[in-house]
């Protein structure tokens, strides 16, 4: 059995609640953590008779796919900042809603986006290419400004 990254992320629920048990200062959640993790670890070790080859599962990061799926997502990531530094003021000036309401919706922009994510994923995972070309259309016509009329 080897020990993956996925191997840890999946005990990590069981290393934060047994480390939880024994937090009494300040720090000692993160040190109790560390002390479960370093104990899973080790016995995770003693049963992997072969061991993990780091340099193999870093090569993985080489393929086209993997590199080109991880700009992707950063140039998504820093659009995404770049749109926050700029949305607050632009609400605040330009529409004129008060300063206090701007965390409201930017809340709302956030549940939006997220269930929009899901809804999206589970859509392409039933049909990929009529979710594409429905989301291509439905974003053409939201940009064009033509009133869109709900049934």
């Amino acid at each position: 059995m080897r020990t993956r990254l996925s191997d840890i992320v999946t005990a990590a629920p069981e290393l934060i609640a047994r480390a939880s048990l024994h937090i009494d200062t300040p720090g000692a959640g993160i040190v109790e953590f560390t002390r479960e993790a370093a104990e899973f670890l080790a016995k995770a070790g003693a049963d992997d008779a072969a061991r993990t080859d780091l340099k193999a599962e870093l090569r993985v990061l080489t393929r086209q796919p993997v590199y080109l799926s991880f700009a992707l997502i950063m140039v998504a990531i820093i659009g995404q900042f770049a749109l926050f530094s700029f949305i607050a003021p632009l609400l605040i000036t330009t529409t004129g809603i008060a300063e206090a309401d701007v965390p409201w919706l930017l809340l709302l922009v956030g549940l939006g986006s997220t269930i929009g994510v899901f809804i999206g994923g589970r859509l392409a995972d039933w049909r990929l290419m009529p979710t594409l070309i429905g989301t291509l259309i439905l974003q053409v016509v939201d940009a064009s400004g033509a009133p869109v009329r709900v049934i």
